[in-house]
């Protein structure tokens, strides 16, 4: 019964938003009442943030001691206590790149082995992704409102949340590819260099940003017509790195045939699920999981379509 109501609430709440955004005269009455809103958000922006920020440190060191570690912590624990002189050799037992461990190996000479030791490192880094993608998004947009909602969508996302409380290297790896997209953007091109080196180095999946790298730099040239030599410079340090690093990769990548053969392949069904449970931290099914869906695909088709053509492009970039 409980159930029952909870979907009939739902389906109302979408009917409810649609029928402002098809009614003329509610739809303007909803314009007037969020650009007033917006007005007084962008006057004390810097409040709002650091009160997003307060709430995202919280979360991250709420209980981050208190589960004992899991497999891959532990391994990250058992890594880092080995000496320098055989730990590269160690390393290449795991499936990543050494950057993140030997971080960590430092941060814990000084704040110890322990497991909110280990974890204070994931969560110092999980709270500077909020202020990092606040600057980016409104450096992106132009817009404080934006720029905090995203913040803020960042702060309290549970999967951000639980990879800022554990020892592996994910929450890390966020801060350093919003870094790199953020150099990128601003064209500081030894920085965005510099971070996707280290990037890459921290884990494999950085490798995944270069089709978004290059649609950027096509759309530029495009634009300007005018191939910068520092834009080609910068993806240098990347290659270079990559070609020195081939065969670690191709190492680690048989080895990771061999120890992830557990892994279901993924199927063209799981995509919306995946979406959901990274959204919402968990699978809900059936209309329940429709709905949310439907809500969150519809208001932000509303605001997609009154965007700008240039702050279209922004978020298809964003996208991509």
């Amino acid at each position: 019964m409980l159930n029952f109501i909870k979907n009939i609430l739902i389906i109302s709440l979408i009917a409810f938003v649609g029928f402002l955004i098809s009614s003329k005269e509610y739809r303007d009455y909803f314009d007037r009442f969020l650009e007033k809103m917006a007005k007084e958000i962008e006057i004390h922006s810097n409040y709002y943030l650091a009160f997003i920020v307060i709430i995202s440190a919280i979360l991250r060191f709420h209980h981050l001691g208190v589960r004992e570690f899991w497999y891959d912590e532990s391994f990250t624990s058992i890594l880092i206590k080995q000496p320098w002189d055989g730990f590269f050799t160690f390393v290449l037992k795991d499936l990543h790149p050494p950057f993140y461990y030997m971080c960590l190996k430092a941060w814990a000479t000084i704040f110890g082995f322990s497991d909110l030791g280990l974890r204070s490192f994931s969560a110092v880094f999980g709270i500077l992704i909020i202020p990092l993608t606040y600057c980016f998004v409104k450096k992106l947009s132009g817009n404080k409102v934006l720029a905090l909602s995203t913040s803020l969508i960042f702060a309290v996302n549970p999967f951000l949340i639980q990879y800022s409380q554990e020892a592996r290297a994910y929450s890390f790896l966020v801060l350093l590819i919003i870094g790199t997209m953020y150099a990128l953007y601003n064209r500081r091109w030894f920085l965005f260099s510099l971070l996707f080196s280290i990037a890459i180095l921290t884990h494999y999946i950085s490798i995944f940003l270069l089709p978004s790298l290059l649609i950027f730099a096509v759309t530029e040239y495009l634009k300007s017509r005018n191939l910068k030599i520092k834009s080609l410079l910068a993806l240098l340090l990347p290659a270079v790195l990559l070609i020195f690093w081939a065969p670690i990769f191709r190492a680690h990548f048989d080895h990771a045939v061999a120890l992830l053969g557990w892994v279901e392949k993924p199927q063209f069904k799981d995509l919306l699920n995946s979406i959901e449970i990274f959204s919402l931290g968990k699978s809900a099914g059936g209309l329940k999981s429709l709905s949310i869906l439907t809500l969150i695909l519809g208001t932000s088709t509303y605001f997609f379509a009154k965007s700008t053509k240039e702050t279209k492009l922004k978020g298809l970039f964003l996208l991509l």
